[in-house]
């Protein structure tokens, strides 16, 4: 699985002149329309989440990072972050008629963005926990041919502390 996001950088254009004045002629006051492009001001911290499968809980980790880093406008966020859960299959289970188990860790990849720059300050790839052991008999139905055990999710008090730590040094 591989996440995408999308980063939008936003300029304001402002053109600035003079009007001609008596004897000026139109020509040259054209000539010193200047544009001038200057980066929106960017605060604070938007964050994004990669997980298909909806192992995050989003309003987890919103609860636990402090209220007042985020901003009301995503793409006006000085700083992105960015959380990918990955499934990792680590076990498959044979069972009779071609019928399997897969056993799943999920590791969640933590990555900071400077919006300013697109430049990546840190990363961090947190280790989920192995799910229980594959059973010696399993239940399937009719037309089920593969079950999955997944393992936890990291502990998002874990994950944010890292992040808190982490955006302490850029957020003042």
């Amino acid at each position: 699985m591989y996440g995408f996001v999308l980063s939008v950088t936003l300029f304001c254009l402002s053109l600035t002149s003079s009007l001609p004045v008596q004897g000026e002629s139109l020509t040259r006051a054209k000539s010193t329309l200047r544009p001038t492009v200057t980066p929106l001001q960017r605060t604070g911290v938007t964050i994004v989440f990669t997980d298909d499968n909806k192992h995050l809980d989003v309003d987890a980790y919103k609860k636990l990072l402090p209220a007042d880093w985020f901003t009301t406008l995503p793409l006006l966020a000085r700083y992105r972050i960015v959380l990918t859960a990955n499934e990792n299959v680590i076990q498959y289970c044979p069972y009779t008629g071609q019928r399997q188990v897969h056993r799943v860790v999920i590791n969640l990849l933590v990555q900071v963005f400077d919006q300013n720059n697109e430049r990546r300050l840190n990363s961090h790839l947190f280790y989920g926990t192995s799910p229980a052991r594959c059973a010696s008999t399993e239940r399937f139905g009719q037309t089920e041919y593969t079950k999955y055990l997944y393992g936890p999710v990291p502990k998002e008090t874990e994950v944010t502390k890292w992040l808190i730590a982490q955006m302490k040094r850029w957020i003042k």
